[in-house]
Protein backbone atom coordinates (compact mmCIF):
# COMPACT_ATOMS: atom_id res chain seq x y z
CA UNK A 1 0.00 0.00 0.00
CA UNK A 2 1.10 3.42 -0.40
CA UNK A 3 -0.39 7.10 -0.98
CA UNK A 4 0.15 9.86 -2.45
CA UNK A 5 -1.98 12.38 -0.40
CA UNK A 6 -4.87 11.49 -2.17
CA UNK A 7 -5.14 8.39 -3.58
CA UNK A 8 -4.47 4.65 -1.76
CA UNK A 9 -2.95 2.64 -4.06
CA UNK A 10 -2.07 -1.26 -3.98
CA UNK A 11 -0.53 -4.03 -6.11
CA UNK A 12 -2.17 -6.86 -7.17
CA UNK A 13 0.19 -9.61 -7.84
CA UNK A 14 -2.53 -11.68 -9.75
CA UNK A 15 -3.17 -14.81 -11.25
CA UNK A 16 -0.47 -16.24 -13.18
CA UNK A 17 1.92 -12.91 -12.76
CA UNK A 18 -0.47 -10.85 -14.63
CA UNK A 19 -0.97 -8.56 -12.05
CA UNK A 20 -1.86 -4.43 -11.66
CA UNK A 21 -1.30 -1.32 -9.93
CA UNK A 22 -4.28 0.17 -8.94
CA UNK A 23 -5.43 3.47 -6.72
CA UNK A 24 -8.59 4.81 -5.62
CA UNK A 25 -10.13 8.08 -3.43
CA UNK A 26 -9.72 6.89 0.18
CA UNK A 27 -13.85 6.94 0.38
CA UNK A 28 -14.25 5.08 -2.03
CA UNK A 29 -15.34 5.14 -5.89
CA UNK A 30 -14.05 3.69 -9.03
CA UNK A 31 -10.56 1.99 -9.30
CA UNK A 32 -8.10 3.52 -10.94
CA UNK A 33 -5.54 1.08 -13.30
CA UNK A 34 -1.78 2.39 -13.45
CA UNK A 35 0.53 1.45 -15.97
CA UNK A 36 -1.76 -1.90 -17.87
CA UNK A 37 -0.70 -5.29 -16.97
CA UNK A 38 1.56 -6.18 -14.98
CA UNK A 39 4.35 -9.14 -14.42
CA UNK A 40 4.12 -9.75 -10.64
CA UNK A 41 4.21 -5.99 -8.86
CA UNK A 42 4.92 -6.57 -5.78
CA UNK A 43 6.18 -3.16 -4.03
CA UNK A 44 4.41 0.50 -4.48
CA UNK A 45 5.77 3.86 -3.61
CA UNK A 46 3.96 7.61 -4.21
CA UNK A 47 6.36 10.58 -5.01
CA UNK A 48 4.86 13.89 -6.19
CA UNK A 49 2.42 13.31 -9.14
CA UNK A 50 3.86 9.38 -9.56
CA UNK A 51 3.65 6.41 -8.46
CA UNK A 52 6.31 3.78 -8.44
CA UNK A 53 6.73 -0.08 -7.96
CA UNK A 54 9.00 -3.07 -8.57
CA UNK A 55 8.00 -5.57 -11.42
CA UNK A 56 9.25 -8.99 -9.75
CA UNK A 57 8.16 -11.31 -12.31
CA UNK A 58 8.51 -8.52 -15.43
CA UNK A 59 12.16 -8.01 -14.04
CA UNK A 60 11.28 -3.83 -14.28
CA UNK A 61 10.94 -0.83 -12.09
CA UNK A 62 8.25 0.96 -13.31
CA UNK A 63 6.57 4.35 -12.66
CA UNK A 64 3.23 5.87 -14.30
CA UNK A 65 1.11 9.01 -13.10
CA UNK A 66 -0.80 9.16 -10.26
CA UNK A 67 -3.83 10.44 -12.24
CA UNK A 68 -3.26 7.77 -14.79
CA UNK A 69 -1.48 6.55 -17.74
CA UNK A 70 1.04 4.81 -19.35
CA UNK A 71 3.72 3.12 -17.21
CA UNK A 72 7.47 3.99 -18.29
CA UNK A 73 10.19 2.03 -17.26
CA UNK A 74 12.93 3.74 -14.81
CA UNK A 75 15.14 0.32 -15.04
CA UNK A 76 14.90 -3.26 -16.67
CA UNK A 77 17.13 -6.32 -16.72
CA UNK A 78 16.63 -6.95 -12.35
CA UNK A 79 16.83 -10.02 -11.37
CA UNK A 80 13.90 -10.21 -9.32
CA UNK A 81 13.29 -6.54 -8.09
CA UNK A 82 11.76 -7.04 -4.45
CA UNK A 83 10.96 -3.87 -2.14
CA UNK A 84 11.03 -0.33 -3.44
CA UNK A 85 11.05 2.83 -1.69
CA UNK A 86 11.54 6.32 -2.99
CA UNK A 87 11.73 10.16 -1.76
CA UNK A 88 13.04 13.74 -2.74
CA UNK A 89 16.61 11.60 -3.04
CA UNK A 90 15.67 9.32 -5.40
CA UNK A 91 14.42 5.74 -6.27
CA UNK A 92 15.39 2.96 -4.57
CA UNK A 93 14.66 -0.27 -4.74
CA UNK A 94 16.39 -4.01 -3.81
CA UNK A 95 16.74 -7.32 -6.61
CA UNK A 96 16.69 -10.23 -4.63
CA UNK A 97 19.19 -11.84 -6.82
CA UNK A 98 18.98 -14.91 -8.97
CA UNK A 99 18.00 -18.86 -8.22
CA UNK A 100 18.54 -20.72 -6.67
CA UNK A 101 20.38 -19.39 -3.35
CA UNK A 102 19.54 -15.39 -4.03
CA UNK A 103 23.61 -14.86 -3.00
CA UNK A 104 23.62 -11.51 -5.70
CA UNK A 105 21.01 -9.54 -4.32
CA UNK A 106 21.40 -5.51 -5.08
CA UNK A 107 20.54 -2.36 -3.45
CA UNK A 108 20.21 0.27 -6.66
CA UNK A 109 19.27 3.93 -7.19
CA UNK A 110 17.93 6.06 -9.97
CA UNK A 111 17.62 9.62 -9.95
CA UNK A 112 13.68 11.14 -10.16
CA UNK A 113 14.55 12.72 -13.49
CA UNK A 114 15.21 9.59 -15.14
CA UNK A 115 18.99 8.59 -15.56
CA UNK A 116 20.65 5.40 -15.43
CA UNK A 117 20.74 3.53 -12.07
CA UNK A 118 23.39 2.40 -10.30
CA UNK A 119 23.74 -0.32 -7.82
CA UNK A 120 24.80 0.67 -4.65
CA UNK A 121 25.62 -2.15 -2.42
CA UNK A 122 26.51 -5.78 -4.40
CA UNK A 123 26.18 -9.61 -3.15
CA UNK A 124 22.93 -8.92 -0.72
CA UNK A 125 22.28 -12.24 0.11
CA UNK A 126 18.34 -13.13 -0.13
CA UNK A 127 17.92 -8.85 -0.04
CA UNK A 128 14.11 -8.39 1.37
CA UNK A 129 12.92 -5.67 2.67
CA UNK A 130 14.16 -1.59 2.75
CA UNK A 131 13.00 1.42 3.83
CA UNK A 132 14.13 4.95 3.42
CA UNK A 133 14.30 7.75 6.80
CA UNK A 134 16.02 11.18 6.69
CA UNK A 135 19.66 9.90 6.02
CA UNK A 136 20.06 6.72 5.47
CA UNK A 137 18.89 4.07 3.52
CA UNK A 138 18.02 0.65 5.29
CA UNK A 139 17.91 -2.78 4.72
CA UNK A 140 17.67 -6.19 5.10
CA UNK A 141 19.39 -9.52 4.20
CA UNK A 142 17.52 -12.77 5.22
CA UNK A 143 20.86 -14.62 4.92
CA UNK A 144 22.44 -17.77 3.63
CA UNK A 145 21.19 -21.15 3.09
CA UNK A 146 24.61 -22.33 4.10
CA UNK A 147 24.39 -20.50 7.85
CA UNK A 148 20.75 -21.86 7.92
CA UNK A 149 19.49 -18.06 7.16
CA UNK A 150 20.39 -17.42 10.65
CA UNK A 151 23.13 -14.85 9.39
CA UNK A 152 20.80 -12.55 8.24
CA UNK A 153 21.08 -8.55 9.16
CA UNK A 154 20.03 -5.39 8.86
CA UNK A 155 21.91 -2.74 6.90
CA UNK A 156 22.36 1.21 6.33
CA UNK A 157 24.05 3.27 3.63
CA UNK A 158 24.23 7.19 3.52
CA UNK A 159 21.15 8.27 0.94
CA UNK A 160 22.74 10.22 -2.26
CA UNK A 161 21.24 12.57 -4.67
CA UNK A 162 22.44 12.71 -8.30
CA UNK A 163 25.08 10.32 -9.71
Amino acid sequence: LASDGQRIGWTEYGKFSVGAVLSMLPDGGAQLLHGGAQAGPVDLGAYGTEWFWAESNGGRVQRAPVAGGAAAPVASGQPLPTALAVDDSGIWWLNLGTPPNYLDGQLRWAPLDGGAAETVVDQVPNAFSLVLDGTFVWYASQGTPAANYEDGAVFRVEKRKGP
